[in-house]
């Protein structure tokens, strides 16, 4: 099996849209959820333990993972959780 070919999501869920959370630069982001299945798979090849962002939500498009984001940042603001060390 060609390893650079390995399918890492089934081809419904591949081209859907992954929005993802920084806890320590406290921003988001949008990505393809095979993009971010790939690089959790290859930290984990390579034992890294340094992937900041959280996965929050999956969209079908940029445009739903966008007004996610508007609804979910309003949220971020009026919610204040206290600080955890274990996060």
């Amino acid at each position: 099996m060609d390893r650079n070919k390995f399918p890492l999501a089934p081809q419904s869920v591949s081209k859907l849209t992954a929005v993802l959370y920084s806890v320590s630069q406290n921003c988001f982001h949008l990505e393809e959820v095979q993009d971010y299945i790939s690089i959790n798979v290859r930290n984990a090849l390579h034992k890294v333990n340094k992937n900041d962002y959280r996965l929050i939500g999956i969209f079908e498009n940029d445009v739903k993972g966008g007004e996610y984001i508007e609804q979910i940042r309003k949220y971020f603001e009026d919610v204040q959780f206290p600080k955890s060390n274990n996060v």
